[in-house]
């Protein structure tokens, strides 16, 4: 079953910002179409320049430059042109002033239009910081203590590979919600049941990577402003069910994160495909206990 954070949906913010975004290029495409129509019109008329006063030679040599700017200035198709990108700029501005309808700004000066854009120290840094949680919380879950919660989710007669892996990818989902405030959504399923469901054909083909490199490969959306996308990561595995008994089968499974708003990296891929080991081994040691327990009962008898 698919495990979703409701919050993981689309939010207000995401379509006011679509929203603006539609908003900000119809009002350029209007401010255009009016500006060809206002021009095509103002072709129509004589340019309303004259030519200078051929008695006044003295006067006409005071005028040169007056001859250069006086045509422009006096042509109706260069007063619309001016009119128009007036508007326009206006316009810009006003989008300026509100930056969300295009683009998230980090910093924004008017007085000297400055814009802080490069963010690349603090990017780098924050990309460390952020695996080094990561790491850390697979490490946590490797103490033995906690070792000992995961194995609850086995069943004490028949221990599933599925019921830990499921269990182990809440704990991940609640670890990413406290850390980041990201809103995952996973679901754990056989390769079968991965064929018949419904994912891009990026996710599909992601499978072979998954093959290649062993670990969880990111598949983010192209554009990050389409919110009703996903951002994916897959990764699989083969386990052995029912160790040790007359129905033991080796069963493909199919990892598939998922969220709307939060992007994956390789450090992603490298968690899942870290709880993946960890579940797998902790699957293989309930089935010896549970064998050694067996054993035991049958010995006492």
């Amino acid at each position: 079953m698919e495990r979703m954070m409701v919050k993981d949906l689309p939010v207000i913010e995401d379509k006011v910002r679509k929203w603006s975004a539609i908003v900000y290029w119809t009002g350029v495409g209007i401010i255009i179409l009016f500006a060809a129509i206002s021009l095509y019109h103002a072709a129509q008329l004589p340019d309303g320049t004259g030519q200078p006063d051929a008695g006044g030679q003295a006067a006409a040599q005071d005028t040169v430059t007056s001859l250069i700017i006086k045509p422009i200035a006096e042509s109706p198709k260069f007063q619309v042109i001016f009119e128009y990108l007036f508007y326009l700029l206006l316009w810009l501005l006003l989008w300026l002033l509100v930056p969300s309808a295009s683009r998230r700004i980090i910093r924004f000066k008017l007085g000297n239009l400055e814009f802080d854009l490069d963010q690349s120290q603090k990017e780098v840094i924050s990309i460390i910081d952020d695996q080094m949680r990561k790491f850390k919380f697979l490490t946590y879950l490797m103490k033995e203590e906690n070792k000992n919660v995961l194995k609850t989710s086995f069943d004490s007669e028949h221990p599933r590979f599925h019921d830990a892996l499921d269990f182990a990818l809440a704990k991940m989902q609640e670890f990413y919600l406290s850390e980041w405030d990201e809103h995952l959504t996973f679901e754990v399923m056989t390769l079968a049941e991965f064929h018949q469901a419904s994912f891009p054909p990026a996710v599909e083909r992601s499978l072979e990577l998954v093959d290649l490199y062993k670990t969880g490969i990111p598949i983010n959306k192209e554009n990050p402003e389409v919110i009703h996308d996903k951002n994916y990561l897959v990764y699989t595995t083969s386990e052995e069910e029912n160790i040790y008994t007359s129905g033991t089968e080796v069963v493909d499974y199919v990892i598939c994160v998922s969220s709307y708003r939060s992007e994956f990296n390789e450090n992603d891929g490298y968690l899942v495909a870290g709880i993946t080991s960890l579940v797998s081994e902790l699957h293989k040691r309930a089935w010896e206990n549970l064998g050694l327990t067996k054993l035991r009962e049958r010995l006492n008898l």
